[in-house]
Order: C-alpha cells, then sequence, then structure tokens
C-alpha cells in the first residue's frame, strides 16, 4: 500500500509540474505536502507513544514527564488501536535515516543527539545472564613458562 502511494503522489508532483499556469507556486504547494506528511508521522508517533504508556504502564510517568518538558501532551488513546514497539522503532529509524541533519561535537561541551532510539523490550529480564562473563574468563588463565 505504501508503495502505491507514493507512486500515486510522485505521479500527482508530475502533473502538478506538467501544469503551466498554477494559482499557488509550485515550491508552496510542495512544502504544504512535506508539512502535511511530518504533522501526520508526528501524530502517529504520538498515538504510539499514547499506546505504548497505556500498555506499560511503567513508562508512563517517565514518558508524561518527557513529553512535559517539550510541551507536548499525549493523545487519548483510540479503542482498538494495537501498535507493536516494533512499528515504533522502524518508524523512527526510517525517520532518522531519511533526513538525519544530526551533528555529534567531539569537543567537551557537546550535548548528546536530541533524537534517541529506544528499543523497549519489557518482557526480557533486565539482567540476563550478567553473572555468567565472569566465571566463563576466570576458567581460562594462560599458562606461562
Amino acid at each position: 500500500k505504501l508503495a502505491r502511494a507514493e507512486k500515486l503522489l510522485q505521479r500527482l508532483r508530475r502533473e502538478a509540474r506538467s501544469v503551466k499556469e498554477s494559482r499557488v507556486p509550485l515550491h508552496l504547494a510542495e512544502k504544504d505536502i512535506e508539512l502535511r506528511e511530518l504533522q501526520d508521522i508526528n501524530q502517529s508517533g504520538l498515538q504510539q507513544l499514547a499506546e505504548l504508556s497505556t500498555r506499560y504502564a511503567e513508562v508512563a510517568p517517565v514518558l508524561r514527564r518527557y513529553m512535559g518538558e517539550k510541551g507536548l501532551s499525549l493523545p487519548v488513546v483510540r479503542a482498538g488501536t494495537k501498535a507493536s514497539t516494533g512499528s515504533v522503532l522502524s518508524t523512527h529509524r526510517s525517520l532518522i535515516s531519511e533526513d538525519s541533519h544530526m551533528s555529534w561535537g567531539s569537543g567537551p561541551s557537546s550535548q548528546a543527539p536530541s533524537v534517541i532510539l529506544l528499543d523497549p523490550d519489557f518482557s526480557q529480564p533486565a539482567c540476563k545472564g550478567a553473572g555468567d562473563s565472569k566465571k566463563k574468563s576466570s576458567g581460562s588463565q594462560k599458562k606461562s613458562k
């Protein structure tokens, strides 16, 4: 479905360029399309975060605090909507790979990037196999001559 929508969008853009007289300049129309796409993506991301906070109550307070710091609020969760955390992650990865203009400073005054990818997998134990690494490394010692 996404590929068909992309093809349709490209075809409509070509048709718009071929029209000689337009009431709205073409670059403004393209900017409007881009703006609407970004608004849809942002709204979808906020909706998925709201669903995540509903599904995993332990992240809700932290999420509300972060959203409050940025002056944002989560939308009301739509009934019957199920978005997997994997789809949230893939959406964020695709957004960053498309138009990533983040700069990573190397100096001591550089700050962390404003976009951080999180893969919340609450089904796994937090410290799985933490004590196994010491047991394996202590058993394999080098023999000296």
